[in-house]
C-alpha cells in the first residue's frame, strides 16, 4: 500500500519562496480571483492558507497545497468569546537552520492510498500539488473552497464547506483511465479533548469492531506502531480490558465507548457478514464527547463504509498536555473500486448543537414565545410554566384565577428564591396562591388552594408547562408504561401554544380545544360520571383511550393525552440537545402531556413539549373550610 496522494509540501513550488514578494504575489493573486466576504487567502509559515469566516464567527483554516484543515473553531456558547477550537493540531516545526518546515500534524486530512493486491503495498503515484479550483458563498452563512489535483488520468477534487453549526469534508475521484482502480481511503479527524477520562464516543453500540491499524499519513500524530502498540494501564483502572489482536471481531455492547486507554479500531461489517444479502453496517452517525469542555460533535459519514477510532492513552502526554482522538468515516478493509470513466464520492459532516445547550452547564428550559397581541399592539409572552384552572360551588359560577398579585418573595441568590403570587375571589370565598420556588437544580410550582365558603368545591384544570426541545422527533418519556390514557383536545389556555394545523389530520385529534369555556360547560352541570362523559364526547367524538406500552415513549407524532395511574416521577429525555429533566407530580392524579409533532423546523417556534399535573377527566372536591395543596417539580438531573 502506498500513498497515491503526495500530501507533503515539495521543496520546489510555490509554497517553499525566496522571497516575500512572490509569496505576497501568490496569494494576492488567490485574494483577486477568489476572494470575497467570509472567504480570505493568506499566507502561514510561507504556506498558502484560506480561511472561512461564517455570519456568527465560527471560522476554519485550510492548507492549499496539502489540502489540511488544521483549524475549526465553531460558536459553541452564546457569550461574545463563545468559540472553542474543536481540532487538536500540532504546529509545524522549523529546522534547526530554519529553511524549511515540516507539515503539521493533526488537524483534519484526507487519505488515499492504491492498493493493486489485497494485501499488497502497491506503487506509490506522483500527483500534482492541490490548487483551487473554485469557491462559492451564500451571503456568508455558507462558504465553500474546492480543491483539486491529479494523477495521469485521476482526477480529485477535494471540497471543504463551513456553515454555522457544521463543516463538511467531500472528495470526489473520477477515473478517466482505461482501468479500474482500487482505493483505501478516509478523513481522519483529530479532535481535541480537556481531559482524558472524560473522552468517548456514543452511537456506535451494538456495532462489530476489530483492532485495526491507521492509513499511513504525513499528518497523523500517532505513528503506526505507536497506535498498535499496547500499553500498561497503570493503576485503578478497574474494569480495564486489553485490545484483542488484529483481526479478531468483537460488538461493542455499552452505549459509551470511554477512551481514556490507547486503542485502535475499525467499526464496520466483518468481511463474511458482507458477502450476505442483509448485514448490519457500521452507523451512519456518531457523536463524540468531550465531558471537560462538555461539548459534543456529531460525526456523519457518507460514501465509506467503515468508521475508524483511536485514542492515544498515556501516549498523549508526550504530544502535548490536552487529550486527543482521532476517527473518520473509512474504506480500509474493502477497498473503493472506481471504474474507467465512473467517479466516486465520499463525505465526512461535523455538526453540533452545543449553542442550544445555553453555557457551559447542561441545561432544560422552558419555551416562550413572543405574540402580537391585536387589542393594544402590545408584547404578550406564550409559553413557560403557567396554570389553567376554574374553580366552582353552589355560592357562585366559574370562575378561573387569571389575576394575580405579588404576596411575598423570600431566599437568596446562593440557595432558593421563592415568589408566591395569590389570586382571590370574594363571591365563592376561595383563595388561590401560587409558589414558585427555584433552586439550583429543581424548579418547583406549587397551587394552594384554601375554601373559605360553607359549601364543597370543585377544581378543574392542569398546569401548562412548554418544555424547549430540538424538536419532538428527538424527544422521549421514559417511564410511563402500564399507564392508562385519554386522547383529548389541547388545553387551550391564556399563554398556551399550539400550532394552527394541529389536528386537521383525520387521524389526528380535532381541532377544538379544551379552553376556559369548555372547563365552564362541564361545571354547568352536577358533574356526575354520566355528565362529564356526555360533555366530553361532545368536545371530542375521536377520543379513545388505551394503555402505554411503550417505557421509552416516542414524541414525534401530534398527541394531546391525558394519563392516569402515572408514575409520580418519570423524565423526558432530548437526544438532540443531549438533556433531560425529571417530572415529579404532588397531590394530582392525572398527566397532561401535549406534542406539536415533528414536521415544524428543527429549535424553532414549535421546538417544544407541553405537560401539567392535572385535574381534567375527575375534579379536585374540597370540602367547607379547608385546604388543598398540589404541585409539579421539574429536576435538572444534568447539574
Amino acid at each position: 500500500m502506498a500513498s497515491l496522494l503526495s500530501f507533503s509540501l515539495p521543496k520546489a513550488s510555490v509554497t517553499r519562496v525566496s522571497s516575500t514578494v512572490t509569496a505576497t504575489s501568490f496569494t494576492d493573486t488567490l485574494e483577486e480571483k477568489f476572494g470575497r466576504k467570509g472567504i480570505k487567502f493568506l499566507e502561514s509559515g510561507d504556506v498558502p492558507v484560506v480561511e472561512l469566516t461564517v455570519r456568527n464567527g465560527s471560522s476554519l483554516k485550510l492548507q492549499i497545497p496539502n489540502g489540511h484543515v488544521t483549524s475549526y473553531r465553531p460558536k459553541v456558547y452564546w457569550k461574545d468569546n463563545g468559540f472553542e477550537e474543536v481540532l487538536y493540531t500540532l504546529p509545524a516545526k522549523g529546522t534547526e537552520l530554519g529553511a524549511g518546515s515540516t507539515n503539521a500534524k493533526g488537524g483534519i486530512g484526507l487519505v488515499i492510498s492504491e492498493v493493486s493486491e489485497p494485501n499488497s503495498q502497491g506503487s506509490a503515484l506522483k500527483t500534482s500539488e492541490w490548487t483551487v479550483k473554485d469557491v462559492d458563498s451564500d451571503s456568508i452563512d455558507a462558504l465553500q473552497v474546492e480543491l483539486s489535483c491529479s494523477s495521469g488520468t485521476v482526477e480529485i477534487s477535494y471540497v471543504v464547506s463551513l456553515y454555522p453549526l457544521r463543516m463538511a469534508t467531500a472528495v470526489i475521484v473520477k477515473n478517466n483511465g482505461r482501468k479500474a482502480i482500487n482505493l483505501n481511503t478516509a478523513i481522519l479527524s483529530h479532535f481535541r479533548s480537556k481531559k482524558r477520562s472524560g473522552t468517548g464516543v456514543q452511537g456506535l453500540r451494538g456495532c462489530s469492531y476489530c483492532t485495526h491499524p491507521p492509513l499511513s499519513s504525513p499528518f497523523g500524530i500517532l505513528s503506526l506502531s505507536e497506535a498498535m502498540k499496547s500499553e500498561d494501564p497503570g493503576l485503578f483502572s478497574f474494569g480495564w480490558e486489553p485490545e484483542k489482536k488484529q483481526g479478531i471481531w468483537s460488538v461493542q455492547d455499552v452505549p459509551i465507548t470511554v477512551l481514556k486507554h490507547k486503542l485502535s479500531r475499525i467499526y464496520a461489517a466483518p468481511l463474511v457478514e458482507r458477502s450476505k444479502p442483509f448485514h448490519a453496517s457500521a452507523p451512519s452517525k456518531y457523536e463524540t464527547i468531550d465531558q471537560g469542555r462538555e461539548l459534543f460533535f456529531r460525526v456523519i459519514r457518507m460514501g465509506f463504509d467503515e468508521i475508524y477510532l483511536s485514542s492515544p492513552g498515556s501516549l498523549s502526554e508526550k504530544y502535548g498536555k490536552d487529550y486527543f482522538i482521532c476517527t473518520g468515516p473509512a474504506s480500509m478493509l474493502v477497498p473503493v473500486t472506481v471504474n474507467p470513466g465512473e467517479e466516486w464520492r465520499g463525505a465526512q459532516v461535523i455538526e453540533h448543537d452545543n449553542l442550544f445547550q445555553c453555557g457551559t452547564e447542561a441545561q432544560w428550559s422552558c419555551c416562550t414565545q413572543q405574540s402580537q397581541k391585536e387589542e393594544n399592539d402590545g408584547a404578550v409572552i406564550q409559553g413557560g410554566i403557567s396554570l389553567a384552572f376554574n374553580c366552582q360551588n353552589d355560592r357562585g359560577g366559574p370562575w378561573s384565577p387569571n389575576i394575580w398579585a405579588l404576596h411575598q418573595v423570600k431566599g437568596t441568590p446562593q440557595e432558593s428564591i421563592q415568589v408566591e403570587l395569590i389570586s382571590r375571589n370574594s363571591e365563592c370565598n376561595v383563595e388561590v396562591r401560587h409558589v414558585i420556588n427555584l433552586q439550583q437544580d429543581v424548579l418547583i410550582s406549587e397551587i394552594l388552594v384554601s375554601n373559605a365558603s360553607t359549601s364543597a368545591l370543585r377544581l378543574m384544570g392542569s398546569f401548562i408547562s412548554h418544555l424547549t426541545v430540538s424538536t419532538p422527533e428527538a424527544t422521549y418519556a421514559v417511564g410511563l408504561e402500564g399507564s392508562d390514557f385519554y386522547t383529548r383536545p389541547p388545553v387551550l389556555a391564556n399563554f398556551s401554544i399550539i400550532p394552527p394545523d394541529f389536528g386537521k389530520r383525520k387521524d389526528q385529534v380535532s381541532h377544538k380545544f379544551w379552553g376556559h369555556t369548555a372547563l365552564n360547560k362541564l361545571f354547568l352541570k352536577q358533574n356526575t360520571d354520566d355528565d362529564l362523559k356526555s360533555m366530553t364526547r361532545n368536545i371530542e367524538e375521536e377520543e379513545w383511550k388505551g394503555e402505554e406500552k411503550d417505557n421509552y415513549k416516542h414524541l414525534t407524532d401530534k398527541m394531546s393525552r391525558i394519563y392516569t395511574s402515572a408514575p409520580r416521577n418519570f423524565t423526558v429525555i432530548d437526544r438532540g440537545r443531549r438533556n433531560s429533566v425529571v417530572v415529579r407530580r404532588d397531590g394530582f392524579n392525572e398527566l397532561y402531556m401535549f406534542s406539536p409533532g415533528s414536521r415544524h423546523k428543527w429549535y424553532g417556534k414549535y421546538s417544544y413539549i407541553c405537560l401539567g399535573q392535572a385535574a381534567l377527566l375527575q375534579p379536585i372536591s374540597l370540602n367547607p373550610q379547608s385546604e388543598w395543596r398540589g404541585g409539579q417539580h421539574l429536576h435538572n438531573p444534568n447539574f
